[in-house]
């Protein structure tokens, strides 16, 4: 499993990258910009992360985490370019389908969210965050009643999940 740690927005803005519990690098910005503490996203050390994923340019995961960096920092176009490269890696990614009807949810493409949800739902059918993202996409689309069957879904995969439990409670109260 890789992950992508970053630290972003504030003072000394780095990332590191971890795969199957072996650091493979860490990296400030400073060392790029020569300004100590610098602020901000961490645009370089990404793209040096981006060099280790040339190492092993198929890895499904690191491209999917990639995506998510670009994802949560706004950037959509750029999440989305990921995300799809992780399903050319492996198509039935759950959680590359899934960031990507985020990406599509984000920009208001509600139908092409509901089929990526659903797609990652078929490939793991107990992945919470789908059946959550696909309730809210539901909501979104005017389908109250499918929403609130994704939501009491997510819920029985995860009694204490409290994304979930806000979006139905929010449904039911008719503040959704």
């Amino acid at each position: 499993m890789n992950i992508l740690g970053l630290n972003a927005y504030h003072g000394d803005v780095s990332a590191v990258l971890v795969r199957d519990g072996q650091l493979i690098c860490a990296i400030e910005e400073e060392r790029f910009r020569r300004i100590k503490h610098c602020a901000g996203f961490p645009d370089r050390a990404i793209a040096e992360y981006s060099k280790a994923l040339q190492l092993e340019p198929r890895d499904a995961e690191a491209l999917n985490d990639l995506g998510v960096v670009y994802l949560d920092g706004g950037n959509l176009n750029e999440a989305l370019k990921w995300f799809n490269a992780a399903l050319i890696a492996v198509p039935a990614y759950a959680d590359a389908h899934t960031n990507r009807g985020l990406v599509f949810l984000a920009a208001g493409q509600l139908d092409a969210a509901i089929q990526d949800f659903r797609a990652a739902i078929a490939s793991d059918s107990r992945h919470v965050e789908a059946h959550n993202s696909l309730g809210v996409a539901y909501v979104r689309s005017g389908r109250p009643t499918e929403a609130a069957a994704e939501f009491r879904e997510a819920l029985r995969l995860r009694p204490g999940d409290a994304r979930a439990r806000s979006n139905l409670d929010a449904l039911v109260s008719g503040k959704r």
